[in-house]
């Protein structure tokens, strides 16, 4: 059922008007007037259905709040209200560790784990937007010995596309 809201101008008062709504599927009509709505919250993070689109939404991240350091590690700054994204990543990755920044109002997602960046660095190959970040994967961490065999051809995503979905 949608509403609309009428004002009455002589009492200064609100009233709903019911308006019905039908739908025409497979020629049957359905009338949606006595449906309830289940919510009317709109999600405040979509969460990544697969890996392709868990790697753009890891990239986003990285992009965005995180860093590849010298120490061959992956951190991403989050907000304390966006704690329970970090470690759902955890979740997700199967690496890393979360903790909370002293003092700060932030927590960290910290994966240093090289089975762990090598998952990190397949799943956003091609999906990171700035050079920056780029540039950290490629002389912080593929650079290092102890990634040099595994002959990875990183690229960055330098299309003009910022369709999200």
């Amino acid at each position: 059922m949608f509403g609309r809201k009428e004002h009455n101008t002589d009492k200064g008062k609100e009233k709903i008007v019911n308006i019905k709504s039908e739908a025409l599927r497979d020629g049957v009509v359905v009338n949606l007037e006595n449906v309830k709505r289940v919510s009317d919250h709109v999600p405040k993070h979509l969460k990544p259905l697969n890996n392709e689109q868990l790697g753009y939404y890891l990239a986003g991240f990285i992009d965005g709040d995180g860093h590849f350091s010298k120490a061959q590690q992956l951190v991403i700054t989050f907000s304390s209200p966006d704690a329970f994204l970090a470690y759902y990543l955890k979740g997700r990755l199967g690496y890393g560790n979360v903790r909370k920044v002293k003092d700060k109002n932030a927590y960290l997602l910290i994966v240093s784990n090289e089975k762990g960046m090598l998952n990190i660095i397949n799943l956003i190959n091609g999906k990171l937007r700035t050079e920056h970040r780029f540039n950290q994967v490629v002389n912080n961490v593929l650079s290092h010995t102890k990634y040099a065999d595994q002959n990875i051809h990183f690229t960055i995503d330098s299309s003009k596309n910022f369709d999200n979905h």
